[in-house]
């Protein structure tokens, strides 16, 4: 899947966003994406193990640096 928008906040510059998912298998997904406007750079990997799904996603930002997140989803 690839996706991307045009965004613009009033008190900021247009930014361009882009991202890229692929599925190696149903239960993977590898997660890719970029920014400008700020320059950030932003991948991450999901698990997808039926009513339990897992993220992991680490962001680049050229002035604040590294930021990691991650997320468990319980769905029933």
């Amino acid at each position: 899947m690839i996706l991307g928008n045009w965004y613009k906040d009033r008190a900021f510059p247009a930014a361009l966003r882009g991202g890229l998912e692929v599925r190696p298998l149903s239960l993977i997904a590898l997660r890719a994406g970029v920014t400008t406007a700020p320059t950030r750079f932003t991948g991450g990997i999901g698990l997808h193990l039926g009513w339990l799904q897992a993220h992991v996603a680490a962001e680049q930002h050229a002035e604040l640096g590294w930021t990691p997140s991650a997320s468990l989803d319980v769905h029933w």
